[in-house]
């Protein structure tokens, strides 16, 4: 039998319980339920970053995310990540996205032979260039269409292809037949087109919540974003499952493994939150849907993990998986003895973190440091521990609702934990400071991301 492929699709900012997959109340995912049950589910998946930049980096490469005092995480010379790895063991590599920190900008996309990044506008803009802009809408099915392509009019020999789409990511705003199931139209005005309505009442509310902070009647509103949100999501899965199927039907998946994940999740209101950039690395950022379906040839069973795992593991799985040599020492470590429910998978210290918050994970307990990230006279980070800020005991309290930290609470092991994390990043050289243009800031500041 010839190599296995190997597909990569991430649904941005998707927390995993608002997924029907994972248990959310509403059946919005029923290509996702359906298609888990060829695959394995990770139930406790942990994502290394609250967005998009530092958890792709992480991902990438199977390692920790590296200092910098920059809002990006642009790849580095020095770094070998998956893309590349597969490219030098004779794959045909390509990657398709439509988020500004998948591009030839940040070099994250170092290893790909072919690269389809699609910048959308809400609106279909002309330029005096002649080029016109697609609305988000139609870059998000372009993608799906672009990859199929590309994966059925491939050469022969194995491939490796990478989707990211700006699915449920805000803004939220769905098409029909799902912006209905979800909120109320009837608040629409007459002669007004609901998709422009909403996607102006979003941006009003995330503006008077900068402006305002958090009030009573700012929750209701923001809850109306979160059921744009659930409207989206559906959507993507719809999407998901008419692209999966043609695949499928065309003989394409036979030999493939199948990764469908996110990099991150999204806060609704909890722990005073929203979005996810800048944020405090709490579970409802962190925790994200991770489904792998191997080739039949694999023999895998179809179950659902307990064992929490984390994304810089994906790497070290390729690399067991499709018997590739890497020169490097990864962080993560291969899932394949859990998917094969061999003995060899060791359950550690798992850490997440934004910008400005380290998160480590031991034995249920979760500890919260805030972490300072300054540049010393030589130009070095000085990226040392400052404050320890929360406990929780994941145990007893999954939604980190009661904080345990008090002055008199010794956690001195746990503490430990992210002082060596830390030091460790102190010591990785960072990567170059990315330099964006107008319009790419203009659209990664509508996206959330608020230098």
């Amino acid at each position: 039998m010839p190599p296995p492929n190997c597909l990569v699709i991430v649904l941005d900012a998707f927390h995993a319980t608002k997924s029907s997959l994972y248990g959310y109340e509403r059946d919005n995912t029923p290509n996702l339920n359906e298609w888990a049950k060829k695959g394995v589910v990770f139930e406790d998946a942990l994502s290394q970053f609250v967005s998009t930049s530092g958890s792709a980096w992480s991902y990438f490469n199977g390692q920790y995310p590296y200092y910098s005092e920059y809002f990006t995480y642009p790849m580095r010379s020095q770094d070998l990540p998956m893309a590349e790895m597969f490219r030098t063991h004779g794959y045909r590599t390509a990657a398709f996205s439509d988020n500004p920190f998948i591009s030839e900008r940040t070099k994250v996309t170092k290893g790909f032979s072919k690269l389809n990044y699609h910048e959308y506008t809400q609106k279909k803009v002309e330029h005096d260039d002649g080029r016109s802009s697609l609305n988000r809408d139609q870059v998000t099915e372009l993608l799906f269409d672009e990859l199929s392509e590309w994966i059925q009019n491939n050469d022969p020999g194995p491939w490796f292809a990478y989707l990211h789409t700006l699915r449920p990511h805000n803004p939220y705003v769905s098409k029909e037949p799902f912006l209905s199931k979800y909120v109320d139209l009837n608040r629409v005005p007459e002669q007004e087109n609901p998709q422009d309505f909403f996607r102006r009442y979003e941006e009003k509310v995330f503006a008077d919540l900068y402006k305002q902070g958090w009030s009573q009647e700012i929750f209701y509103r923001v809850r109306i974003l979160h059921d744009l949100y659930l409207s989206n999501i559906e959507y993507i899965d719809v999407l998901l499952g008419e692209f999966l199927q043609t695949l499928e039907d065309a003989g394409q998946l036979e030999n493939t493994l199948i990764v469908i994940m996110s990099d991150h999740g999204e806060a609704f209101g909890q722990h005073r939150n929203f979005l996810h950039a800048k944020r405090t690395p709490f579970r409802e950022l962190t925790h994200v849907p991770l489904l792998l379906i191997p080739p039949a040839s694999w023999k895998i069973e179809s179950r659902r993990i307990t064992t929490p795992v984390e994304l810089i593991d994906l790497f070290p799985t390729f690399i067991d998986a499709f018997d590739m040599e890497d020169p490097l020492d990864r962080d993560g470590q291969s899932l394949m003895p859990l998917l094969r429910q061999d003995e060899g998978y060791t359950e550690g210290a798992r850490f997440t973190q934004s910008e400005f918050e380290l998160a480590v994970i031991e034995n249920q307990q979760k500890l919260i440091i805030r972490i300072r990230n300054k540049l010393d006279s030589q130009g070095k980070p000085k990226y040392t521990p400052r404050m320890i800020t929360r406990l929780y005991n994941l145990k007893n309290d999954p939604g980190e609702e009661n904080n345990l930290f008090f002055p008199d609470v010794v956690v001195n092991d746990l503490f430990a934990l992210t002082k060596e994390y830390v030091e460790n990043q102190k010591n990785d050289p960072a990567g170059d400071k990315v330099e964006f243009t107008e319009e790419e800031q203009e659209t990664i500041e509508s996206l959330g991301y608020i230098n």
